[in-house]
């Protein structure tokens, strides 16, 4: 299943498979814009744990097989969930900086 879904990643995307978790996080997206690369590895990160929760799921609470579909959709809920975590974070450091800044 894995498998099938980063042939799914790579064909939507149009970018090399990672070889390794050492090769995702160390060197997999070299040459590409920083801002990018964050963005695809929040992604890569949200799929691993995805993939992660869903072999759990099978195994240890007997949830019958779930499809590549499901999983990539499972995916994007927990990138809209961090996005809005990371929305929340940004604007905390916002406000601190703006509030705690010297008066003039």
């Amino acid at each position: 299943m894995a498998r099938i879904i980063w042939r799914i990643v790579q064909a939507s995307f149009n970018i090399s498979l990672p070889v390794s978790i050492f090769h995702m996080f160390n060197g997999w997206l070299n040459g590409i814009n920083k801002e990018l690369m964050y963005k695809i590895l929040v992604g890569a990160s949200a799929l691993c744990w995805t993939i992660w929760l869903s072999r759990n799921d099978m195994v240890f609470n007997n949830f019958r097989a779930v499809t590549p579909l499901q999983v990539i959709f499972r995916g994007t809920h927990w990138i809209r969930f961090w996005a809005l975590l990371q929305m929340e974070d940004d604007l905390m450091f916002l406000w601190v900086v703006v509030c705690l800044r010297p008066r003039l």
